[in-house]
Order: structure tokens, then C-alpha cells, then sequence
């Protein structure tokens, strides 16, 4: 009993860690000046797309200020997160260029979009904060 108890508790706390960081994640961006949008699948439509085609549950929150955006995909789990990033062709060409361990956090993927590198640095920095 003491182990299921054990369990749920981890379980329990491994979600509650996730919300909190798409929470913390906001703070930053929005501390940056970036605005919130509501319309994710104006900027990655087909990738959701076929998330929805596979049934696999992924919220997507947009960020945006001038000509950056900022496309914070979070996945059930780390593990869907590997796995989609393995598997899923459209997303892959998303961060071809970038490094993974950079746009990566627990079970959120960032997909800059900007029109320099400077810009896209600066989301990822944002992004790890």
C-alpha cells in the first residue's frame, strides 16, 4: 500500500511540475515583452495536424513580439516528446538547425521562429530561463 501511495504521490508531483513550468516558462517570455496568442495553428498547423491524426495530446502556446514568435509545444509526457521528435518529419524540420538539449525542457519543445539567429538566440534563452 505504501509503495501505490508512493507512486501516485511521484505521479501527482511530476504533473503538478509540468504545469508549473509552462506557467514559468510564460512569466519569462511575457517579462520580455511578448504577447500571448491564442492561434497556434496559423504558425505550425500541419505539425498539429498531425498530432491530432495520430491521437496524441499536445497543447500549443504561441508568444510573439514584432516579427519573433515563439512556439512552446507541451506533450504528455518526456517520453511522447522523444518519441515525436524521432518520429514526426514535420516537426523535425522545425529544429533541424537547432540543438535539441536547447529547445528542449522536461516535456516542452520550443520552435523559435524569427527572422535572424540573434532572435532565435534570444528565444531559446528566454525559453531555459
Amino acid at each position: 500500500m505504501k509503495k501505490l501511495l508512493f507512486i501516485v504521490s511521484i505521479t501527482f508531483v511530476l504533473l503538478l511540475s509540468a504545469c508549473a513550468n509552462i506557467g514559468r516558462v510564460e512569466n519569462s517570455f511575457v517579462d520580455q515583452g511578448y504577447e500571448k496568442s491564442e492561434n497556434a495553428s496559423a504558425f505550425i498547423g500541419d505539425v498539429l495536424n498531425s498530432f491530432e491524426d495520430e491521437d496524441i495530446t499536445v497543447e500549443a502556446y504561441v508568444y510573439r513580439e514584432g516579427f519573433k514568435t515563439a512556439v512552446i509545444l507541451v506533450f504528455d509526457s518526456s517520453d511522447e516528446l522523444e518519441t515525436q521528435l524521432d518520429e514526426n518529419d514535420s516537426l523535425q524540420a522545425f529544429i533541424d538547425d537547432l540543438k535539441e538539449d536547447e529547445v528542449v525542457r522536461n516535456n516542452m519543445l520550443l520552435i523559435p521562429i524569427a527572422l535572424s539567429e540573434d532572435d532565435v538566440e534570444e528565444m531559446i534563452r528566454i525559453f531555459n530561463e
